[in-house]
């Protein structure tokens, strides 16, 4: 009889191993495309409305942000522009988008900002600047340094903002841009 025990024992070991291998082995198999872990409505209905909610809302919330930021700039750039124009000294800033005519006498000056055009119709203009070159001859294109004249009829642009034209004689010009004369 002590035998047959052992086999009675051995046999229920084994059916018990083998109970919870089929087990672990059905356990393995949910989560598949026949039986997810979540059912399919409850991702439509639930999760992705809940994740759209969200992003909704970060959104939003990063746009008022960038918005902020922007008119923080510009609130600053319009303070840095009118303290300089401020702190102009002598004469009025000007600003011509078609050419103006102006007229220097000797010993006047013309401070163009960058990007100013100016032609040279009369007289005689020198160039004075820190920084090379200081005007552009856009007719020739060629670079005209610190002490240079204005040609006669050619249009120069100015390339930094410490471009100051000084008239050597009475002098007519044509100017396109912010400029000062002094």
């Amino acid at each position: 009889m002590k035998q047959n025990n052992k086999w009675n024992i051995r046999f229920a070991a084994a059916t018990l191993t083998a109970v919870a291998l089929c087990g672990g082995v059905a356990l393995a198999a949910a989560g598949d495309r026949d039986d997810p872990l979540i059912t399919v409505s409850y991702l439509k209905e639930t999760i992705i409305p809940d994740f759209l909610d969200n992003v909704e809302k970060d959104t939003k919330r990063a746009v008022k942000n960038i918005e902020s930021d922007v008119e923080d700039l510009i609130d600053d750039y319009e303070k840095e522009m009118t303290a300089f124009v401020e702190n102009l000294e002598g004469g009025e800033v000007t600003v011509s988008t078609s050419y103006a005519l102006v007229t220097l006498t000797q010993g006047q000056t013309l401070l163009p900002s960058v990007g100013s055009e100016i032609l040279l119709r009369t007289g005689d203009v020198s160039i004075y600047s820190t920084t090379e070159p200081a005007m552009i001859d856009t007719t020739t294109g060629e670079s005209l340094k610190n002490g240079g004249h204005l040609a006669e009829n050619h249009l120069n642009m100015t390339t930094f903002d410490d471009s100051i034209l000084t008239a050597e004689m009475e002098t007519t010009l044509l100017v396109r841009g912010t400029y000062e004369v002094r």
